[in-house]
């Protein structure tokens, strides 16, 4: 059994229209230990995986990331 917590729909909409858009957001978000990191990032795509969501994206030096949707803090897109 997974430890996810679906997140809010509206959150879900940030993340999907930033992939449409090929939009930057700045995020802050937790790993698996649960430090907390920051950045820019642009989200590529939606996925699940390991029984939880997943926004895939880059960071500003084009590395790969997958981050656990609800381990995501916050997420703002850049204008």
């Amino acid at each position: 059994m997974s430890d996810y917590e679906p997140i809010a729909c509206a959150a879900y909409d940030v993340f999907e229209i930033a992939i449409m858009r090929g939009q930057w957001l700045f995020a802050r978000w937790k790993d698996d230990r649960g430090d907390e990191h920051a950045g820019r990032i642009r989200p590529v795509d939606l996925r699940i995986f390991e029984r939880a969501e997943h926004l895939l994206a880059r960071n500003e030096d084009g590395v790969e990331i997958a981050l656990r949707l609800d381990r995501i803090v916050s997420a703002v897109a850049e204008t």
